[in-house]
């Protein structure tokens, strides 16, 4: 009797404790009856009733859902596309909550099976009463399930890259953060997309000095880190120069002796990457720091790693180790108008600074906004005029720079020119921008199909969906009507150039576009054999980087990249002298 009693319990008690649930509740109610009248105690279980199946149903339908409904076919036409985007905050909403399902539910509900397991392995009961009794189960705890698979977080980020021209990690951060920060996960040494603006490894000391030759300069930056965290961290900038600018060296120590700390070694840039990478994975790595040009004026510095801070026990046994990392960057640049040029920053990760950092210029205090890396310039005291410098190299060849005067620069005449315009979401942000640039294309006769000054045929990219277009005739284009969708890369729009180009020549090819999302490039290192040079015009502000096949397409066409589309016909007119 025993025997039977202790396995009837298991399989019973579910239901007793219902019963039990159900009981006292109806003990309670009558209670109420008594003391506030049966109308009120009717009013108030229909009120609470409702509300709660009100709960119910909103927590049970999950946004998701529509989200992928709505993604599940490439929007064709500009009419679709405009549809889908007004559904924005829906789609939004339903991909960060099924990339963050890990951590916002239990299971899915397709994993979710203990009941049916336990029912079936331990009472042998008939598997259609072990579904039933899963199913149930299921829809109760239907708010804390996530309604469909593990597989959709790698789905939910490539569509919220492909929909909104970012990466999720990127442009929902902070919740992504929020989430990491409930669970016991590490975050790794290596600074990624997360730690943008991280406020992990603080700016101790910042100094500039500027050594001045007449008409260029050698420039020494020198950086004091010192780590707020109980682990190595790696720091990262993406930064620009001008055009003008040569790096010179990059040192890496623990001390603020400069003889003493780590010298550089030029090396390609992928063997350069290798060495790097393998010393951030190792336990006890070699102070490595990295700087790499990832386009024609844009550079990225990593350095690893930045000591962690002495922990309780080191301080309470006075344990003596490096808490610093020292850093100095050199590089020579040209004066401009405005004085010696400093780095300006695009995206930084890990680092931060505040009013308690110390900034020198030349051994004086550098005024700077809490969000500035550097000032834009550092004043010059030698106004002395640019002049012609000349190099010699070996076999008779010579190398000379001559400085150009405002009346050097004139539109180029005669010429052809191809204008590719990025219609990817975030150009969006550009319109005023776009149509400002094709008033001036017009004013200045690049549309009046006449061969006579200049002209240009246009080129309008499409992402996945749509076919690009080829507009010979720009006076027909409205920038302002165009429906900005989805996510299209440099490399593709090149190619759909390419592809649509026929045996048109050309003597310049323009792609107008923004800063672009960088981490959503494939890296292929094979480049795009372009038929004239190619200029990346940004409206708005530079991209981070360009991937490898971009960069190696724009270095061996003899282009560029600029923010500035008015000054590029007149760039590339003085380039070709």
């Amino acid at each position: 009797m025993l025997s039977f009693g202790s396995g009837i319990l298991p399989f019973c008690l579910p239901s007793a404790l219902a019963a039990l649930y159900v009981q006292s509740g109806y003990r309670i109610i009558n209670k109420f009856a008594s003391q506030y009248g049966k109308k009120t105690t009717f009013q108030g279980t229909v009120a609470v009733i409702s509300v709660w199946m009100i709960l119910f149903i909103s927590f049970t339908t999950q946004p998701q859902v529509k989200a992928f409904k709505l993604l599940a076919q490439p929007a064709q036409t500009d009419s679709a596309r405009t549809a889908v985007l007004t559904q924005s905050q829906v789609i939004r909403t339903g991909l960060l909550n099924a990339y963050l399902s890990s951590y916002r539910y239990i299971s899915p509900i397709e994993e979710n099976n203990h009941i049916q397991t336990m029912y079936r392995s331990v009472f042998g009961l008939p598997e259609s009463l072990c579904l039933f009794l899963q199913v149930s189960y299921n829809q109760l705890m239907s708010p804390f399930l996530y309604n469909g698979s593990r597989s959709d977080i790698e789905k939910a980020e490539k569509l919220y890259a492909e929909f909104f021209d970012t990466p999720i990690q990127k442009a929902e951060r902070k919740a992504v953060q929020r989430a990491l920060q409930s669970t016991a996960i590490v975050d790794e040494a290596k600074a990624g997309v997360l730690n943008i603006n991280q406020k992990k490894v603080w700016l101790r000391s910042q100094q500039v000095s500027v050594t001045e030759h007449g008409d260029w300069a050698d420039v020494e930056l020198y950086e004091v880190y010192e780590n707020q965290t109980n682990d190595v961290e790696e720091i990262l900038y993406y930064f620009s120069l001008p055009e003008s600018a040569t790096i010179t060296g990059l040192w890496l120590g623990d001390t603020d002796k400069r003889s003493q700390s780590f010298p550089f070694k030029v090396s390609p840039r992928g063997a350069a990457q290798k060495v790097y990478n393998s010393q951030v994975r190792r336990s006890r790595p070699v102070d490595p720091a990295l700087l790499e040009q990832v386009g024609p004026r844009l550079y990225r510095l990593r350095a690893f790693p930045v000591p962690p801070k002495l922990s309780f026990r080191e301080q309470r046994n006075s344990t003596e180790r490096p808490t610093q990392m020292h850093l100095w960057l050199t590089y020579n640049v040209m004066r401009q108008a405005q004085g010696w040029a400093l780095p300006r920053l695009a995206e930084k990760r890990n680092i931060f600074w505040t009013k308690d950092t110390q900034r020198l210029g030349n051994g004086d205090a550098i005024a700077t906004s809490e969000d500035e890396w550097l000032p834009p310039f550092l004043r010059a005291t030698d106004q002395q005029q640019p002049k012609v410098h000349q190099v010699n190299f070996p076999e008779g060849y010579q190398l000379t720079a001559k400085p150009l005067a405002q009346e050097d620069y004139a539109l180029p005449q005669g010429k052809r020119f191809a204008v590719v315009v990025d219609s990817s979401r975030s150009m969006s942000a550009q319109v005023k921008a776009l149509i400002k640039t094709f008033n001036w294309l017009n004013q200045q006769g690049f549309a009046d199909n006449t061969f006579a000054n200049n002209d240009a045929d246009l080129y309008v990219t499409a992402a996945a969906g749509k076919q690009p277009q080829r507009i010979d005739n720009i006076q027909t284009f409205n920038p302002a009507k165009i429906t900005f969708y989805g996510t299209i890369q440099y490399r593709e729009m090149l190619q759909q150039f390419l592809q649509l180009q026929g045996d048109t020549p050309y003597d310049g090819i323009l792609l107008v576009t923004d800063e672009g999302s960088y981490e959503l490039s494939e890296d292929s290192k094979d480049g795009l054999d372009m038929p004239a040079p190619l200029w990346m015009v940004h409206l708005g502000a530079l991209p981070p980087a360009y991937d490898d096949g971009t960069l190696k397409a724009i270095q061996d066409s003899g282009g560029v990249c600029l923010q500035n589309s008015q000054r590029s016909c007149s760039d590339w007119q003085q380039r070709q002298h």
